[in-house]
């Protein structure tokens, strides 16, 4: 059974009104948990068709609590002789989880033979003496039980917990006076023992709504425990329990007759565990965050966003969720008069709020208020904010499901209840909008106002609160007596920030075709909002992929006046600039130069970042480097010292500077503001530009080999495109998952997988960024040993071999890619034409950069080897090697080194080679590119191998020699002595040698002589010049 379904079950079978219907509450919660399907759910928590959980087998949440809980248990059927009972506490917040636990406990016991009592206490019990305690024992009085008791005990048991005292008389006795009340626990200790002779576990839940009597018999047995294997387990809210449980806990706590377990809430492995979502899961995360990981909260927060896509909108209504919402609402039993306005006036005004405020909203006096306020702390319904005069619920959710539960007539003029006291107050515009939208129908005429400087506050942190106030303060525009707007230009003005919201929300169409209405509304050549509009909405069709439009709304607006002013010609022309970043098209020359002078001249230092970044890039894509270079270098600086809020308005200049630097290699500055505009973008809650940054990243940690970060970086860039539906970046991104992935995978299937994702996305774009997913499936297809796929993508994307169509940024590295496709292939080799535009000098001046240095270095090596050989090429993969680590391309480097290493090899520079592939290997694994690291370390095997081979060949030779000469007869030793008698050496010189007494060596040469056949040392010597 999942711990779904017995929370459930076990929590279902509290009776609101009083006890519980069964006469023995333990047996008919077991009863409950096996046999009543009406308190299951009704599905899985999120709504899938996964099945539920209950019939896959127990949820093993809980494990260290259910263990040592179980130990307790296991101890009761072996006891220590002497020992004396025990007792558990149990505490925790409501639907933590206590009453599940006690279930678990109860199961446990009994399975293990163990006698179980239990007894649950309710509210309305209170006043009832002693009615815990005849609750527990009354039905053990049986005549056999009193039989066995002292006569006193016996009597003093059936006087007051007998069918006079039991639960459900007519009449409940009197609180006897103390000697008679020490008799009964005196008595009732006696009878406890009794019952525990062969273990026993008693159960006590909800003990913070014990009476005072069976508080005060809990005491009795903390200071004088039970001899005998018993386990008293009391379950209680902390907070709600009475001053004298919690110090007669905590007292047995230090004598040492009381455990203390406090059940917190579900981590988030649990939390995985109970709802069937995976761990990871952004969705886990915030619904474990959202309820603090109380299951209960847990449980209902996930079947609403399973029914309503938020867990901030309750699905009323839904069987499931209604039944978690009875079992969170049912424990507040909340009495209705002044409790249920307090409380609803508390749901009213939100997160947080005082005394007098709950007493303005509910329509109550200050006596009333004050006196409800206290009982409401008491019950922990609300509670008080420490270190202020101001209250909260003890949950947010709960506070979601009283608000859902108000009555509407009441609601809605409570809430301009609360909004009048907020302005008194001189709440903040945020705080009052809240209480405006949920009282249209009495709104004034202040609210207007109100709902618009809300919106303008919001709109730089959060623009999707923004748009929800917008949208608001359209509804409650003055209209004429024919319905119609009574203000157009101010209805142009909050039409226009709601655009603006949602676009930096994320909401580009939505954003895009208000901006075209209000655009038809509006006069041609109008200054001000309009241009405004133009603007913005030239940068939400970019991010929509629709550049031809982005440019031809600004080119319309520019024609028809917008040049004639000044500061509208700046902002219009940098707008239809920025649109080079994504399709790669230069604006004219005489428009930026007007851009970069109007801006200087105005002092306006925002507006000049954008005009710099749109020359740099103007600079970049017409092949003029060395002024791009320049003009960045300048606008770099200007951006590095301008504080956040002067760029906050137009981060998407920083990403046109950032993305400048990228085209020019500029990898550290270009990081640098990339990650600048993210966290400008982060704290104005600007999600539209997000996405530009991220891919902008992505390629800069992929340039230096960072290969992780850039996956991740291209990984959230990918999703972000997706929700706010920028295709065109998001098959950017495809496009940089698909290259790391082509590095990392030896494989590279999924990476061939992802690229052609990033191909179709961007088929038809009229972006650059189509370039980059063909090279990224041309790579991936290269590495996955299909190189002539790669060779029909690059010369077909390119428009033929020379690559004419290929951006000039990107034409150095499709020419290797190419070339290298070309070389895998078997018997390939390039055409002439190809050959010689490649193989020419390197112009160090046009190239500027030197990652294009080691791609044109590697291509012309390449050229090189399948002209001249392996010789002449090895040192040019050595100098594109050292371009590529100037550039801090670590993984080209790496590639580029086994391309020499291999070169070096192949005529015998065997050392260099290996030096080369152990550099090599050390690079690809520093930056994670698992596709360099296998090639060298296998390139380094081979060569190992084939020096060995060599090796051994050496020595066979040598051997084979050896065999075949006169001197086969002869030792080593011998043979040695040989060699230098030959040279004419005399019998000392010989033994010096080689450290050797004379003696020895004229032995070795009378051996020498008889072996080989010759009579003198003359003859010797003949014989050695001979062989040698």
């Amino acid at each position: 059974m999942s711990r779904v379904d017995t929370i459930i079950r076990a929590q279902a079978n509290r009776s609101p009104g009083g006890r519980a219907a069964n006469a023995r509450p333990a047996a008919g919660l077991t009863r409950a948990r096996a046999s009543t399907p009406e308190a299951s759910p009704a599905g899985p928590a999120d709504g899938s068709d996964r099945p539920d959980r209950a019939a896959t087998g127990p949820v093993p949440v809980r494990g260290a609590e259910r263990e040592r809980v179980a130990r307790e248990v296991d101890r009761l059927r072996w006891p220590v002789p002497g020992a004396a009972g025990r007792i558990l506490e149990i505490s925790g917040e409501p639907g933590i989880g206590k009453t599940f636990l006690l279930a678990e406990i109860t199961e446990h016991a009994r399975a293990q033979g163990v006698t179980v009592l239990s007894e649950r206490c309710t509210e309305f019990e209170q006043d009832i003496p002693f009615g815990v305690l005849a609750g527990v024992l009354a039905e053990r009085l049986t005549t056999e039980a009193l039989a066995g008791l002292p006569p006193v005990t016996a009597e003093v048991l059936t006087r007051n917990l007998g069918p006079q005292g039991a639960l459900g008389a007519a009449e409940a006795p009197a609180v006897p006076a103390d000697s008679t009340r020490f008799s009964l626990y005196r008595a009732a200790r006696t009878l406890l023992e009794q019952l525990a002779g062969g273990g026993l576990l008693l159960v006590l839940d909800d003990f913070h709504w014990a009476d005072d009597s069976s508080v005060e018999f809990l005491d009795y047995l903390i200071r004088r425990p039970v001899e005998a294997p018993l386990l008293v387990v009391v379950a209680h809210r902390g907070r709600q329990a009475h001053a004298r449980l919690r110090s007669s806990l905590a007292r047995g706590v230090a004598l040492g007759t009381v455990e203390r377990l406090e059940l917190r809430g579900l981590s988030l492995a649990e939390a995985a565990q109970v709802t069937g979502l995976p761990a990871r899961s952004q969705r886990l995360r915030d619904l474990h965050r959202d309820s603090s990981g109380n299951p209960l909260y847990l449980l209902a927060l996930a079947r609403a966003g399973a029914h309503t896509g938020s867990a901030s909108r309750l699905p009323v209504g839904d069987a499931v969720f209604d039944r978690y919402a009875a079992l969170v609402l049912g424990d507040l039993a909340i009495q209705g008069g002044a409790q249920g306005c307090l409380v609803d006036a508390a749901a009213v005004l939100g997160d947080r709020f005082d005394l007098p405020g709950l007493a303005a909203v509910a329509d109550l006096d200050a006596t009333t208020a004050c006196a409800t306020l206290t009982e409401l702390v008491r019950r922990d319904v609300l509670r008080p904010v420490e270190g202020t005069p101001q209250y909260c619920f003890r949950h947010p959710f709960l506070r979601m499901l009283v608000y859902a539960n108000i009555d509407p007539c009441w609601r809605v003029p409570a809430h301009r209840r609360a909004r009048l006291l907020l302005a008194e107050q001189g709440a903040p515009a945020g705080e009052l909008a809240v209480h405006i939208e949920r009282s249209l129908a009495g709104s004034d005429a202040d609210d207007l106002a109100v709902l618009t400087l809300a919106a303008q506050d919001a709109a730089r942190s959060d623009p999707r609160l923004a748009a929800r106030w917008l949208r608001v303060a359209l509804r409650v525009l003055p209209r004429d007596a024919h319905g119609d707007v009574a203000d157009p230009d101010r209805e142009f003005r909050l039409r226009l920030l709601l655009a603006q919201a949602l676009g930096a929300s994320g909401r580009l169409a939505d954003s895009r075709d208000i901006l075209h209405e209000i655009l038809r509304a509006s006069p041609v050549g109008s200054p001000g909002p309009r241009v405004e509009a133009v603007t913005f909405c030239s940068l939400m069709e970019c991010l929509l992929g629709r550049y031809e439009e982005a440019r031809a709304l600004v080119a319309a607006e520019l024609e028809l006046g917008g040049r004639d002013r000044p500061a509208d010609a700046l902002r219009m022309i940098t707008a239809q600039g920025i649109a080079g970043v994504f399709d790669g098209q230069l604006t004219p020359e005489a428009d930026v130069a007007f851009a970069v002078r109007t801006a200087r001249a105005r002092g306006d230092r925002t507006a000049l970042v954008g005009a710099l970044a749109l020359d740099g890039l103007n600079a970049t894509l017409s092949g003029d480097k060395a002024a791009a270079l320049r003009t960045v270098a300048s606008c770099a600086s200007l951006v590095d010292g301008l504080p956040d809020t002067e760029l906050a308005r137009h981060p998407e200049y920083v990403a046109a500077l950032a993305w400048t630097e990228t085209y020019l290699g500029r990898t550290d500055g270009a990081e640098r503001h990339f990650r600048r505009g993210m966290a400008l973008s982060a704290r104005a809650g600007q999600r539209h530009v997000r996405p530009l940054l991220l891919v902008g990243l992505s390629v800069t940690c992929y340039r230096v080999g960072r290969l992780a970060e850039a996956q991740q970086a291209a990984g959230e860039a990918r999703e972000l495109a997706r929700e706010i539906d920028a295709h065109h970046i998001r098959g950017l991104a495809l496009a940089l998952t698909s290259l790391c992935g082509s590095w990392t995978d030896p494989r590279a299937t999924r990476a061939v997988s992802i690229a052609e994702q990033a191909v179709g996305t961007l088929r038809g774009s009229g972006s650059w960024w189509s370039y980059v997913a063909t090279i990224s499936l041309a790579n991936a297809t290269t590495i996955a040993g299909d190189p002539e796929r790669c060779v029909g993508l690059l010369v077909t994307a390119g428009g033929g071999p020379d690559l004419p169509s290929v951006p000039s940024f990107l034409r150095s590295a499709c020419q290797e890619l190419l070339m290298t496709a070309l070389e895998n292939i078997q018997g390939s080799r390039p055409a002439p034409d190809w050959v010689e535009q490649l193989d020419g000098p390197l112009d160090a001046d046009a190239l500027a950069l030197s990652c294009e240095h080691g791609y044109a270095r590697t291509v012309h090596a390449h050229v090189v080897r399948a002209r001249l050989g392996p010789a002449a090429a090895a040192e040019l993969y050595e100098n594109a090697a050292a371009s590529f680590a100037a550039a801090g391309m670590v993984y080209l480097e790496a590639w580029a080194l086994i391309l020499a290493a291999k070169c070096a090899a192949a005529v015998d520079r065997t050392p260099d080679a290996a030096v080369m592939f152990q550099r090599a290997r050390e690079l690809a694994r520093e930056c994670g590119a698992t596709s360099i690291y296998e090639e060298a370390d296998k390139q380094q095997r081979r060569l190992a191998q084939l020096a060995a081979d060599q090796a051994d060949a050496d020595r066979g030779a040598r051997a084979g020699r050896a065999t075949e000469s006169p001197l086969a007869v002869l030792t080593e030793r011998e043979r040695e002595i040989a060699r230098i008698a030959g040279t004419g050496k005399k019998t000392r010189d010989i033994a010096a040698e080689l450290y050797l007494s004379p003696r020895t060596v004229d032995v070795h040469l009378t051996r020498i002589y008889r072996k080989l056949n010759v009579p003198s040392r003359a003859a010797l010597a003949r014989l050695m010049s001979e062989i040698d």
